[in-house]
């Protein structure tokens, strides 16, 4: 039977550890192992009804945050890893429901699986996976945040308690996941539209002899969801119950120059000799030699990636028989993979550093590749709504000095400032935006973050997207390549790359991409010029290519939101140059974004993730106490004598009651729980608590009242109390009860 609370239906059935260790390991964890923000938030986290905990981690103490170093770690490391493995493992059979995994039935499944002696850890497992978005993220309705569809982004602005800065998937992720924590958010995006560098153009052309017009969707910027179910993105996709379609892996077609289909036996000889190439120079970047043969010695202080293949490409070209002719055409085509790996990266391979520049492939998700029915703007719009977003402030400046305590972010928009207070804020723009110094921090950052800024790489990739009144290519060809003829390092990324996306965009679609210095090259180049471009390849490889009805082209390098498609490891950086970008200043300043994530680094799903893990940390640090929350109005504390009224007005309509409890209307995201004296239980007067959805979700899954009472209190932080008749209540309830009345 399930216990009081619970909702009914199996959520995870008992399963053999391993599959539970798999589970961890799709989620991007070390099955076995405690990383320090997960060490650093239990430290601080306690189980309902109980004092303090302590924490033992199985990694070293020295690998702690600097702030959490002095903390006593006193936990059972592996007991909260396989109680951890479990919880993953169950979200990982609801997630793509929209379904939210409650405590009570996480306790249901730990008896099933024999964890039912420690529900200490359990219950660690699930605060921490929640609260840093591991589990119980999307959509749906079970998800939902803050005020409703029709947020009023003006209003927030004047009782926020953090501010985001920017509506990228990183921000969106982030103030998402703080509302539904029960923080008053507020995001600030220069842009007229959610998404940042992830945009979805609808394209609309003349399909020409009397025809319909040709309508179809194009993603100018990040596209495709990498890594089948493990990616976050994914799951949210499925919890609106849009389609995906996947990318096929198989080998595309390679065309060189003169638009001649290369035959598969040179393409695979190019293929093989280039990585054979590859791994040799990484295995150089590591200091020792791979079996590749090789006439140079290792170089003893390699520059760049570009600069040692170079030396051993130059070393296969001496060590080869073939005429020039062949050895040409060879380059062209080993030149292609060259291309496609400045893509990889937003980068030319000569900037990039030969030992970190791949330092996150361990951590790449595995699985089929997926495109979104509609195009990205599905889950990017469902991210934003619910959201208050002021569109069209540029944020110049964010001050963080001032002795009171708090942030003040500045904001332009037609000419005239906008200043927003707030206890803390989340920076998301884009690295190549503060590279440019195009925000104002006062005081100015710590010189190791400014360092980080400036040595971490960030580049661009450019799409030519084309609309065509019929498709023309062959059915087999949803993904094709050209090898280019001329300069190497100038026109080897030129429209290297092709995608249909006819099956998801609704019209014959076609996308080329640019990389290395083609791609910066589109620049100084009009949208008609990378047209012709584009349109030149095909008719080489198609020969009869109506003309578009549409065109668009994209310019990443000088968009002023973005500088940039996305960031690389390039020489004088590291992951752990990431690190350094994710760190707070003064726990009022917060980072996040795919620049800011080492595992996850220039990916969309990266974003994302960097948003929740910044939401959970700034949670973490609000209950630890380690900065004061500022007041949401300047009568902060003061009581209010006509609160009974209102009071009783509110709950004559209640919406549920579980034991002595009874929470009415739910208003912006929160609601009044009421609760019911009981002397014999020591409870003489009634009080009332205004509280965010997810601990309202909470208290329904709680067996008793105390333990609910407990799970309020240690709520603290973001629950607000006050007494049940209404007499003497907080401006803050007021405030709310207000709200409904006008």
């Amino acid at each position: 039977m399930a216990p009081p609370g619970a909702r009914t239906g199996t959520v995870y059935q008992p399963t053999l550890v391993p599959r539970d260790e798999r589970a961890a390991k799709s989620f991007g964890f070390d099955p076995w192992d405690l990383d320090p923000t997960k060490a650093f938030f239990l430290s601080s986290w306690r189980p309902v009804g109980s004092g303090p905990i302590e924490v033992r981690s199985p990694s070293s103490s020295s690998s702690l945050p600097p702030r959490s170093r002095s903390l006593s770690i006193d936990l059972d490391g592996q007991g909260y890893c396989r109680a951890r493995n479990m919880v993953l493992r169950a979200w990982e059979q609801v997630k793509g429901t929209g379904r939210f995994l409650c405590r009570a039935e996480i306790a249901a499944a730990a008896r099933l699986a024999d964890l039912e002696a420690r529900p200490d850890l359990v219950d660690a497992a699930w605060s921490y996976l929640t609260t840093f978005g591991h589990v119980n993220y999307g959509v749906s309705g079970e998800m939902r945040v803050g005020p409703d569809p029709a947020a009023d982004a003006d209003a927030a602005a004047t009782t926020t308690s953090v501010v985001v800065v920017g509506a990228g998937l990183a921000g969106l992720a982030c103030a998402r996941q703080l509302s539904s924590l029960g923080h008053t958010v507020l995001v600030v995006e220069g842009r007229n539209r959610p998404g940042g560098r992830v945009h979805t153009k609808t394209l609309a052309g003349d399909g020409g002899g009397g025809g319909a017009a040709v309508v179809g969707k194009a993603e100018l910027g990040g596209s495709v969801l990498y890594g089948g179910e493990h990616n976050p993105l994914v799951a949210v996709v499925d919890q609106l119950g849009v389609e995906r379609e996947v990318l096929v892996a198989s080998q595309p077609p390679m065309y060189d120059g003169e638009g001649r289909r290369v035959g598969r036996e040179a393409d695979d000889e190019a293929h093989r000799v280039f990585h054979g190439i590859d791994r040799e120079t990484r295995a150089r970047g590591r200091g020792n030699g791979g079996p590749f043969p090789s006439i140079s010695p290792p170089p003893s202080k390699p520059l760049s990636y570009g600069e040692t293949f170079r030396g051993l490409h130059r070393d296969w070209r001496a060590a080869r028989d073939d005429d020039d002719a062949g050895a040409e055409k060879m380059d062209r085509l080993i030149n292609w993979h060259v291309a496609h790996l400045e893509f990889a990266h937003a980068q030319v391979f000569d900037e990039l550093c030969l030992v970190h520049s791949e330092q996150d492939e361990e951590q790449n998700l595995t699985g089929t590749h997926h495109l979104v029915h509609g195009g990205n703007v599905t889950f990017v719009a469902e991210l934003a709504k619910g959201l208050p977003v002021l569109y069209g402030h540029k944020v110049t400046e964010v001050e963080y000095g001032r002795r009171d305590g708090g942030v003040t972010v500045a904001a332009e928009k037609g000419g005239e400032t906008r200043r927003f207070r707030a206890q803390a804020c989340v920076v998301t723009v884009p690295v190549g935006v503060l590279k440019r110094g195009h925000i104002k921090f006062k005081p100015p950052l710590p010189p190791r973050k400014r360092e980080a800024i400036q040595a971490i790489g960030f580049g661009a990739i450019n799409k030519c997207v084309l609309v065509f009144p019929y498709r023309f290519w062959p059915s087999d060809h949803d993904t094709f390549c050209f090898a280019n003829n001329g300069d190497e390092e100038a026109d080897r990324g030129s429209h290297f790359l092709y995608h249909s996306y006819e099956h998801v965009a609704g019209a014959p679609v076609l996308v080329a991409l640019s990389s290395g210095e083609a791609a910066r090259s589109f620049e100084g180049k009009g949208k008609e010029e990378i047209k012709d471009e584009m349109m030149a390849r095909l008719r080489l490889m198609f020969g009869n290519v109506p003309d578009p009805v549409a065109c668009e082209a994209t310019d990443w390098g000088r968009d002023e939101f973005a500088f940039g498609s996305y960031s690389n490891i390039v020489v004088g950086s590291k992951g752990e140059t990431c690190d350094v970008l994710a760190e707070d200043v003064c726990q009022r300043v917060f980072f996040a974004g795919e620049a800011t994530i080492k595992e996850n680094i220039a990916t969309m799903h990266g974003a994302f993730r960097s948003g929740m893990r910044t939401a959970g940390m700034l949670h973490t640090l609000c209950r630890r106490g380690d900065f004061s929350r500022r007041a949401p109005s300047s009568d902060r504390g003061e009581a209010r004598d006509n609160g009974p009224g209102k009071v009783e007005k509110y709950f004559s309509s209640p919406r549920l009651f579980f034991g002595r409890f009874t929470v009415g209307e739910e208003r912006g995201g929160k609601a009044l729980v009421r609760e019911k004296p009981d002397p014999a239980a020591g409870r003489p007067a009634s009080q009332c608590f205004l509280a965010p959805h997810a601990v309202i979700t909470q208290l329904l899954c709680l067996r008793s009242d105390e333990e609910r009472l407990d799970y309020l209190s240690d709520q603290s932080s973001l629950v607000t109390q006050g007494p049940g008749d209404g007499k003497g209540l907080p401006s803050a309830i007021i405030d709310f009860l207000d709200r409904g009345a006008q």
